[in-house]
């Protein structure tokens, strides 16, 4: 797999973990560090079986996608602590933009490697979540 790829689907990994929220003062996640993401991505990308074309066609919708959502996360982390309106606003643009991408990613991967993506997705925010909740 090429380096590119891999620092792609890392990048999605992260951004996935990013849309667990706390109390009235939340603080939005942090990424996972990267022999983390690095782990989960060789993961991903077994699980989904992605051939070497739909890798190329892929690549690009990750990576605006983690942009979009990485620039979220950083104007949030600037603003410090967050309300929890904030907060809630701050996972319906995540949640936006990772449906936005699962609607690109249609014309490229199959129903069922699609749906192997959302099962990820979910895998994800759940492990987020239950990592905010061991740190209250």
């Amino acid at each position: 797999m090429n380096t590119t790829t891999i620092s792609t689907l890392m990048a999605v990994a992260a951004a996935a973990t990013l849309v667990s929220i706390g109390g009235a003062s939340a603080q939005p996640a942090s990424p996972p560090d990267r022999a983390e993401v690095t782990q989960r991505l060789e993961g991903a990308v077994e699980r989904l079986h992605l051939t070497a074309e739909q890798r190329t066609r892929a690549e690009p919708i990750m990576r605006a996608s983690f942009q979009r959502r990485q620039a979220l996360v950083e104007k949030a982390r600037a603003d410090g602590s967050i309300s929890m309106r904030e907060a809630r606003s701050l996972r319906s643009a995540l949640q936006g933009e990772t449906e936005r991408m699962m609607r690109d990613l249609d014309g490229v991967l199959t129903p069922t490697q699609l749906a192997e993506l959302n099962t990820m997705e979910d895998e994800m925010r759940a492990q987020a979540r239950a990592r905010l909740a061991s740190r209250r």
